[in-house]
């Protein structure tokens, strides 16, 4: 019961860093600061990866395969 709790806002947080390090790459700092920060603040995202729901793995994994494109 617990890990349904913390398990999307681990993937929420990391998620974030992965959004501010891409956008930072591509169009630096302040970019990667407001995505990040509009990402975080989203009311749908925050909804929506509360509880069981599975948007937080889409955010997730989208932003690792995205991040890996980057490094080629």
């Amino acid at each position: 019961m617990q890990a349904q709790l913390y398990v999307p806002l681990l993937l929420a947080a990391i998620a974030a860093g992965l959004i501010y390090i891409m956008m930072m790459r591509m169009y630096g700092p302040l970019a990667g600061l407001t995505s990040s920060i509009l990402l975080t603040a989203n009311p749908i995202f925050l909804t929506r990866s509360m509880g069981s729901d599975t948007d937080i793995y889409n955010v997730f994994f989208t932003g690792i395969r995205k991040r890996s494109h980057l490094d080629e």
